[in-house]
């Protein structure tokens, strides 16, 4: 699966109502199921309007949440897969 279908899966899953929490899910889910890696992580960073609108004054408009399948056991997967999203974030 090339980065192009990675953004075309964002872009269709994104198009319609959702939590933040509940789109990384369902994110990682259909790339789990689709593609049938033995490892999937999604960090999604977002920003929110919402609470850009009410604290403009506050930088506090952007949310990362994560998901993992799979077995993430292997290799510390997790924990090198949250260090490139802590560089993400920064």
């Amino acid at each position: 699966m090339g980065l192009s279908n990675i953004g075309k899966l964002v872009h269709i899953l994104s198009a319609r109502l959702h939590i933040q929490e509940n789109l990384t899910s369902e994110i990682a889910d259909v790339l789990y199921k689709t593609i049938n890696p033995v490892t999937v992580g999604v960090c999604m960073v977002a920003q929110h309007y919402c609470m850009k609108a009410r604290f403009p004054a506050q930088n506090v408009s952007e949310v990362v949440t994560t998901s993992f399948r799979g077995d993430c056991k292997t290799g510390d997967f997790k924990r090198d897969f949250l260090k490139i999203c802590t560089r993400l974030k920064s």
